[in-house]
């Protein structure tokens, strides 16, 4: 009689006891966390260096439960920081769609361009990736919540056909007390402003065109 096949669940279940069974003969197992969650606060509040050696203690870490399996093990935690970095982004108000796009960009150059024998350097681009994501979307810091909430949404919808009355019908007021209170409080009109972000943005996807993969 052919024994009956065990269920996913009971394989996890038999592996995880494992785990927990051999976990002890690995120092640093259990700041393993706290680490983790030191390096999110890191990441989200622009300290790049510091954030780059909170992710080089959790590499060690990782390094000394997998020895020689550590570049396969490497490649799948910075595919799941991605993640959380994603749901955190998703959290400080980025869209749904964006952030998914963020995940999906993070995944495939840690799946596809991710060197073994430049695994830390990898890392570090990372963590500035992430650090330079974060900074272009920071909520911006001028008087008035209505203006830092129509740059924040430009800054999210560049890259669809915005104007002033589209931005106004949006947040529910008039094109000309917009116009008003945003040169008022940003220095230039909203119509600069839309400007000069699509040159900026334009200016950005062309550098990473003519940027080399790495």
């Amino acid at each position: 009689m052919q024994l009956q096949q065990q269920s996913i669940s009971e394989m996890i279940s038999k592996r995880y006891f494992q785990e927990i069974d051999s976990i002890n003969q690995y120092s640093g197992i259990e700041e393993f966390f706290n680490i983790e969650s030191k390096l999110l606060f890191e990441i989200f509040h622009l300290e790049a260096e510091k954030a780059k050696k909170s992710l080089h203690q959790l590499i060690d870490i990782l390094s000394v439960r997998f020895g020689k399996q550590v570049i396969k093990e490497v490649r799948n935690y910075f595919i799941t920081l991605s993640s959380i970095v994603a749901r955190k982004l998703m959290e400080n108000q980025v869209p749904s769609k964006k952030a998914f796009a963020f995940n999906v960009a993070c995944v495939d150059m840690i799946q596809n361009k991710m060197k073994d024998a430049e695994f830390l350097q990898f890392a570090d681009e990372l963590i500035d990736f992430f650090v330079s994501f974060i900074a272009d979307r920071k909520q911006p810091t001028f008087r008035h919540q209505t203006v830092n909430k129509v740059i924040m949404y430009i800054n999210d919808e560049l890259e669809n056909d915005l104007t002033v009355e589209s931005i106004a019908q949006k947040f529910h007021i008039s094109t000309s007390h917009l116009s008003r209170i945003f040169r008022e409080h940003v220095g230039i009109t909203l119509v600069e402003y839309l400007n000069v972000r699509r040159v900026e943005e334009s200016q950005y996807k062309m550098f990473l065109l003519l940027t080399p993969a790495i």
